[in-house]
């Protein structure tokens, strides 16, 4: 028996909220990823989306409180 469970995925306003910044800021950073992915190799160590649907991205939001805990963004700013 494994303590697996599926992850908690979100969108851009759910990234949007932990990172503490607008949805538009998610929405247009992923439109410059999406235009230079196939020009230049990844620098950021942001999180890749989980998933990519016709609906859009949606990201692992452990991972995306984990990076912004690294980079002290949003509700972790202060710790």
């Amino acid at each position: 028996m494994t303590n697996d469970h599926p992850p908690r995925l979100g969108s851009y306003q759910a990234v949007a909220e932990i990172l503490d910044t607008s949805r538009q800021a998610v929405y247009n950073r992923w439109q410059k990823y999406q235009k230079r992915q196939s020009k230049k190799p990844r620098r950021s160590d942001f999180p890749l989306p989980y998933i990519v649907t016709t609906d859009g991205p949606f990201w692992n939001l452990d991972e995306v409180e984990e990076y912004a805990r690294r980079h002290k963004l949003g509700r972790f700013h202060e710790e």
